[in-house]
């Protein structure tokens, strides 16, 4: 039996340590960056926005509007994801300026 081209990339205890620092500085830094980007949005009839509104994040902006008629969440699969979490029930969405994904 032959032996063929295997490697493999072990990293001992101190590399280990500091690539746990590391992911846990960047998650740390992410976390706490997601609160400056939040927005408060307020409801109305308890499942709908209560007005129009935009916001935006470096070149995508994203625009809500309330949909009073009942007529279930008008969004993309992100924006209709968060939205759902947020309990919101009746919004109309339109994302501008992001790639779509292939």
């Amino acid at each position: 039996m032959s032996e063929g081209n295997f490697s493999s990339h072990v990293l001992n205890n101190n590399q280990q340590h500091n690539l746990r620092l590391h992911y846990f500085f960047v998650l740390r830094q992410a976390h706490e960056e997601c609160f400056q980007n939040l927005h408060y949005v307020e409801r109305h009839e308890d499942h709908t926005i209560a007005h129009a509104i935009q916001a935006s994040y470096k070149k995508t902006k994203v625009y809500l509007w309330p949909d009073p008629t009942q007529g279930g969440m008008k969004a993309g699969r992100t924006v209709q994801t968060i939205l759902n979490l947020a309990g919101f029930k009746n919004v109309k969405s339109k994302v501008v300026g992001f790639p779509k994904s292939s």
